[in-house]
């Protein structure tokens, strides 16, 4: 069986160390998203602070979840991966569609945030139905 050998220490405090370092690495993006925006590129791209934001946010939370996707490939069950995949694209088109004529880069962004939540949940559902086990960045 591969799953044991797919829960180890070492891969919980691996994720644990990306974790922590994926937050630390996107504290200014967080904290001050306009001023990193108009520092690296100039006052022109300021108005992009929000959209940078929640694309870190949306980088966390893929972190937050830990290699879901790896763990759906390595295990065969890369079909559903796929489904699971197929369905997230669809609802991003969608939110896409509704977001971006509102708020346009920012309701692209936020269409990502729910997409990428919405793909490490399901994966991580299944993963936890399937196996008992889930890769939260802080699970034991």
């Amino acid at each position: 069986e591969i799953m044991p050998s797919l829960v180890g220490s070492e891969m919980c405090i691996r994720d644990r160390y990306t974790m922590l370092l994926t937050f630390v690495i996107s504290l200014p993006f967080l904290f001050l998203p306009n001023f990193v925006m108009s520092s690296l590129f100039g006052e022109v791209f300021e108005v992009a602070g929000p959209i940078l934001l929640v694309l870190s946010i949306t980088n966390i939370v893929n972190t937050f979840f830990g290699p879901v996707a790896q763990v759906m490939n390595m295990t065969k069950h890369q079909l559903v991966f796929q489904n699971i995949t197929i369905m997230t694209v669809v609802i991003n088109v969608i939110l896409n569609i509704i977001l971006i004529e509102k708020y346009g880069a920012l309701g692209c962004s936020i269409s990502t945030l729910i997409s990428i939540f919405t793909l490490n949940i399901a994966t991580t559902l299944f993963i936890k139905k399937t196996y008992n086990r889930s890769f939260f960045a802080f699970s034991k």
